[in-house]
């Protein structure tokens, strides 16, 4: 592959839920394991404010640690890949390697809690590196439960 200028374009959802389910359908890998889960499915894919996404999931059993909450590797696992999506959704051709990768739990997401991942890719995409900011979100009670910023690069 070649490293070179990436520009990324808008998302739409109809991309956004085609990458998902080619991800979550053509790996058995731990990332799709772990989106299964989580009862995380390609139509759960939203658009929301500005250019934004939403990636929809549930807190449930399989995926708690021994306090009863989601485990925070489940969550870095599923930032990592909503926010490659969303990504990968803009440029299908192109590949992408995680550069830096930021998590900041602020509050434990609670059994059966139904959650939001909310994507959102920073910058003008004016070069090979692209910084994705997400956030873990209850859109009804309006909590944050953690946030972040992944950094890509892009080959080709």
């Amino acid at each position: 592959m070649q490293r070179g200028f990436c520009r990324v374009g808008t998302v739409t959802v109809s991309q956004a839920q085609k990458r998902a389910a080619e991800l979550i359908n053509s790996s058995d890998g731990f990332c799709s394991n772990v989106m299964r889960t989580v009862q995380f499915t390609p139509t759960g894919v939203k658009a929301c404010d500005g250019e934004s996404m939403g990636f929809s999931w549930r807190a449930n059993q399989r995926a708690l640690n021994g306090f009863r909450s989601t485990h925070g590797g489940a969550l870095a696992i599923l930032a990592d890949t909503f926010t490659q999506i969303h990504l990968g959704a803009a440029r299908p051709a192109a590949e992408f390697r995680s550069v830096s990768f930021e998590i900041n739990y602020l509050e434990a997401i609670p059994e059966n809690a139904e959650c939001t991942c909310i994507t959102r890719i920073v910058g003008d995409g004016e070069s090979d590196i692209h910084h994705v900011e997400y956030s873990f979100q209850d859109e009804r009670r309006r909590k944050v439960f953690s946030r972040g910023t992944h950094v890509l690069s892009c080959t080709k």
